[in-house]
């Protein structure tokens, strides 16, 4: 029996139990209609048996059956890869069977074997087939004359391209940490500036307060800005410390240097192994199961012996079919045997009815750094947002926010319809209008809406002011702004700076600010102080309507005092060290952008293989005979994958548009993390003299190196700088953490009187004549990659428009799967206006025939 062929079915039954049992897969086989094989000695007493018509039909089928008794066998080229049978392998020759006399057919078996994203290598036609030895040189080979389709056959690349891929995937996954932890630090500033809102009101409420300025009548006027001077330092402790604004935004800022921190050291350790996963892993390569199994052998050609027959007199011809991947789009494996069977019905005499077909594919999807900056960003996010809504001021200031980032990136902040996000939540606040249809304070101009005056002036003495303003009674103070400090050796080039009327009256006599009032007031002045100093800075109000302070009483709060430090060089450092921040931010968004163009290049390819099967099938039938049929047999191998290579795989192989394009695409990831790992590597080191360094009240100073605004005389002619004067004025607590998360960093801390609010064209508020700035925006890492993405999608859906787009269409579901709160329309195609029709031009009245 040894002699005649494979073990007898018992002994074959027994095989195949130890086999599974033990989980071996040498007799791999696709699953498929196959009855049980006998020995061609058992069909030979059978069939000596038969009496009557049609009594051997069963036996016959049997023999068909057991035609061939091949098993798996193992490459010709040493590499210790297996190859898997095919379900109708033993049902007869290929051109017997239906589901193997066709080149479709042959497609299909391939198709269903390497799955969808792989590249789909047929082996032969039923007509004309290949030797073991011919297929291992086109799917194994890299030898002389270009033969192999594949390149040699490389098991330690194939890892290292995963080592690569999984290299990738961290980096985005600590890139997604660095988005989540500046989108957050946006709200911890939002916070703060809460705070300063509610110190200023304090500031506010104290200088109104009549028994507090009683107290200061009578306290010697020698000390009494150190009475008010304890006060500030009250109200500042009470806002920034207990209230835990200032530690909480500092955290904040420390999360940001260790996301940072993170990604530097994951781009340095990574390096290398990127680098080589784009140069290596970006062209098809051979792709294997995890068991090791690389080619199916479909059918038998044209002799009744197995591939890979090494006792066989003569070459031994099947068809059968290999895979390429390109393991950068993150397919590396075919699925293996035992998996497929793991997810089959299977009898106990192993038949199959489960299509081979139907089997899902396992193909995933890889990190999305916003959307996983948006998940991990989610609690924490939803918790900043309920503490901001709490207040006023704090809902007043999520709404501005929210709408500035709509305007400023509305491809990001739009809402999708209803069938295109499964789980979408209206951005917060961004429909909710002020309590009531009242616009709060903060979405005004500082100066504009301000209370009713809160002045201590008596109706009689309000009267005579009147009077006297009716009269044109009034007297201009001949003052110029202090053009330095009161500190002697400070070796700080700053300047008093005055409004437009500091000089037109006394304070209770400038016209109010509010419509509806007569006389200015003290929450005018606060709102004056306000727009001095800005958004980042602190507003330290110095007097009000009913008392005030000489320059050098001021200068006791303003300059190196318990509550702010004066440092213009330390200063200019911090901004400096911002700048890192803000270049992070835009290193970052460029290089998710070059991921989300990597994605794009993806689906683009996948979507190119799978279109191009029914060009690459006809093409086969059409000349894959004639190739085959008139190639020697010793150049078979070459003549045939020669024109696999340049004629069917043409337009999807390693050089077709789809491929170089991905490679393209990779190239250019590979630049953007390069740089992102440059400008990390920098600014972990600004971060962390930025974070030792920065974090307390330094004096503002504005464009013009205005750091005091007065205000206003309260109660003589006399100068601010004069001993006796009594003005109120203003100065500001800059605190540089609130600079980071800008589009643009100023140089300047404040904007001083260059605010919009102090100045009238006229000139009268001056302290020279240098350029006025303007803070910058927010910057939106991701708004900022899909607003500048508009043109890439643009040219993705047109490329996508000659495909078909399910696999398009599947890749969103998978990531809707994994993030379920993800914007799907963000994929759509971009609304492009569409361009007007050209006016014709007016037809010409028909000229009237001449009246004979």
């Amino acid at each position: 029996q040894a002699a005649l062929g494979p073990p007898a079915p018992a002994a074959r039954q027994a095989q195949k139990q130890q086999a599974e049992s033990t989980g071996a897969t040498s007799a791999a086989r696709l699953p498929g209609r196959m009855a049980p094989r006998k020995s061609l000695a058992t069909v030979v007493v059978l069939v000596g048996c038969c009496v009557g018509p049609g009594a051997c039909a069963d036996e016959e089928e049997d023999r068909r059956a057991s035609q061939f008794g091949c098993t798996s066998f193992e490459d010709t080229q040493g590499f210790g890869l297996s190859g898997v049978l095919g379900p109708y392998l033993e049902d007869g020759m290929c051109t017997w069977e239906e589901p193997t006399d066709t080149v479709e057919d042959v497609f299909n078996m391939c198709s269903a074997f390497c799955g969808q994203g792989r590249l789909l290598v047929p082996l032969g036609i039923p007509l004309i087939g290949l030797t073991l030895e011919d297929m291992d040189m086109i799917c194994l080979w890299d030898g002389p004359n270009n033969v192999g389709l594949l390149g040699e056959y490389n098991e330690t690349l194939m890892r290292e391209c995963k080592k690569g891929y999984m290299a990738l995937e961290l980096i985005k996954t600590r890139a997604a940490d660095v988005v989540k932890e500046i989108s957050l630090l946006h709200l911890e500033q939002l916070k703060f500036r809460v705070v300063m809102k509610q110190a200023i009101e304090a500031i506010t409420a104290t200088v109104s307060n009549e028994e507090f300025l009683q107290d200061l009548q009578l306290t010697d006027r020698a000390v009494r800005i150190m009475k008010y001077k304890e006060r500030l330092h009250a109200i500042i402790d009470d806002n920034f410390y207990s209230l835990n604004a200032k530690p909480n935004l500092e955290a904040a800022m420390t999360r940001i240097k260790v996301a940072v921190a993170e990604l530097a050291n994951q781009l340095g350790r990574k390096e290398a192994i990127l680098r080589s996963y784009v140069e290596d892993c970006g062209r098809p390569i051979l792709a294997i199961s995890a068991a090791e199994e690389y080619l199916l052998d479909i059918c038998v050609q044209d002799s009744p012996r197995c591939l890979g027959d090494q006792t066989a007199n003569g070459a031994v011809y099947h068809v059968g079919c290999c895979c390429g991947t390109m393991p950068a789009t993150g397919i590396f494996d075919i699925v293996a045997y035992a998996e497929r069977e793991a997810r089959r019905l299977q009898g106990e005499d192993g038949d199959s009815t489960v299509d081979i077909g139907s089997i899902p594919d396992a193909i995933g999807i890889g990190i999305e750094v916003c959307f996983e900056a948006q998940w991990k960003a989610k609690s924490a996010k939803a918790a900043l947002e309920e503490e901001l809504r709490s207040s006023e001021q704090g809902t007043e200031l999520l709404r501005m926010y929210n709408e500035a980032l709509a305007a400023k990136y509305p491809i990001w902040i739009q809402e999708c319809p209803a069938d295109r996000r499964l789980a979408a939540d209206r951005p917060p606040g961004a429909a909710n209008g002020a309590a009531n249809g009242t616009a709060s304070a903060l979405a005004r101009d500082p100066l504009e809406g301000v209370a009713a005056s809160l002045a201590a002036v008596g109706a009689d003495s309000l009267e005579n002011l009147r009077g006297r303003r009716a009269q044109g009674d009034t007297t201009k103070l001949a003052c110029e702004p202090p053009g330095a400090t009161t500190v002697s050796g400070l070796g700080e080039d700053i300047v008093v700076a005055f409004s437009k009327d500091t000089d037109d009256d006394l304070c209770r006599l400038l016209p109010p600010l509010t419509d509806g009032e007569d006389l200015r007031s003290t929450i005018d002045l606060s709102g004056q102080c306000e727009a001095f100093c800005g958004d980042e800075a602190v507003p330290l109000l110095l007097g009000g309507i009913n008392f005030g302070f000489n320059h050098t009483a001021m200068d006791t709060v303003c300059i190196n005092s318990d509550i702010v430090t004066t440092d213009q060089d330390r200063v200019d450092q911090c901004l400096k060290n911002s700048e890192a921040f803000q270049d992070v931010d835009i290193k970052v968004a460029a290089f998710i952008q070059s991921l989300t163009e990597l994605n794009l290049a993806k689906i683009l390819y996948e979507s190119a293989v799978k279109a191009k099967l029914p060009e690459m099938r006809t093409k086969i039938e059409e000349e894959g005979d004639e190739t085959l049929m008139y190639a020697n047999n010793e150049r078979k191998a070459e003549e045939y994958s020669a024109f696999l290579r340049d004629q069917v795989l043409k337009s999807v192989g390693a050089n077709s548009q789809p491929a170089l394009n991905y490679k393209v695409a990779l190239d250019n990831m590979l630049v953007k993390a390069q740089a992102l790992k440059d400008s990390v590597d920098a600014a972990v080191v600004a971060y962390t003299d930025f974070l030792e360094n920065c974090g307390e009240l330094f004096t503002g100073v504005g464009p013009d190196q205005e750091y005091l605004l007065d205000l206003c005389s309260q109660s003589s002619l006399a100068c601010v700088e004069e001993t006796s004067a009594t003005h109120a004025g203003c100065c500001c607590g800059y605190m540089p953490y609130m600079s980071v998360g800008k589009e643009q960093t100023t140089v300047d801390s404040i904007p001083g009187i260059s605010a919009a609010s102090l100045r009238d064209g006229s000139g009268e508020a001056r302290v020279g004549g240098r350029r006025l700035s303007q803070l910058p925006d927010y910057y939106d890492i991701c708004g900022s990659v899909w607003q500048e993405s508009t043109e890439m999608f643009e040219d993705f859906h047109n490329d996508l428009g000659e495909y078909d787009k399910s696999i398009f269409e599947a890749w969103l579901a998978k990531l809707n799967a994994r993030y379920p709160d993800a914007k799907l329309c963000l994929f759509d195609p971009p609304e492009i206006p569409p361009t007007p029709a050209p006016t014709p031009a007016p037809t010409p009245a028909p000229t009237p025939a001449p009246t004979p």
